[in-house]
Formats: C-alpha cells, structure tokens, sequence
C-alpha cells in the first residue's frame, strides 16, 4: 500500500499575513513613514493588546510572549518586501534611516477588506 503525504501550507506568521498586518498599520498612523522597527512593535502591541491595559488581544495569549518581538524581525523584513513586490507601499530613505509608507493602491486594497477579524484588528 502506498502512503500519501499530505502537506499542509502554513497558515500563521507567513510573509503574507504579517505584510497584510504590516499594511493595516501603516494605513492607521495616518500616511506618516515609518521604519521597520515601529511597525514591529506596533504588529507585537495590536496582537497582545490585553497586555497593554487595552481590549481583548485578537490572538490567544502563550507564554513568554514577550520575547516574540525579537522573533518577528525576519518575518516582519519579509512581509513588508512583499508589499512592495506588489507596489502597496513604498520605501522612502532619508535622515531618519529607511521608512515604508502606505500608498493611494495600498489604502484600496485595504478597502476590500471586511471580515471581523480584520474589523477588530483596526
């Protein structure tokens, strides 16, 4: 008998859904630039909301999720590269070092959007 290996794409934490995460914040600090750093933490703080004095966090809390930051550093470089693979941001370099920006084709991508999770999540 043969045996089939089923696989099964990734769901959680690809370049895909932190890009699309890594959008959604760059939509809500109102069109300012901002560098990679800041969208990770404002990724890390969105996600862990509870942790802050805020809502209910949109995912489960585990434990030491403190350090995830750290961890998000790659995946965070990734999804945004893949923003502008698909020009809905851009990357703007200056005194400040190199910022990403949200751009009119970005904020109508967004406007597809409509899912409680994604309603929640601004």
């Amino acid at each position: 008998m043969e045996t089939v290996t089923l696989i099964v794409p990734r769901l959680y934490n690809t370049p895909i859904e932190v890009g699309m995460r890594c959008l959604v914040i760059l939509n809500a600090v109102g069109g300012r630039p901002i560098d990679m750093d800041k969208v990770m933490y404002f990724d890390f703080i969105s996600l862990n909301t509870f942790d802050f004095s805020g809502p209910k966090s949109l995912h489960a809390p585990i434990q030491n999720r403190g350090v995830q930051i750290y961890a998000r550093r790659e995946v965070t470089k990734r999804g945004l590269a893949f923003l502008l693979s698909k020009d809905l941001i851009e990357l703007k370099s200056g005194p400040e070092g190199f910022q990403y920006i949200i751009n009119n084709l970005g904020r109508k991508f967004l406007s597809y959007f409509t899912s409680e999770y994604f309603k929640e999540f601004t």
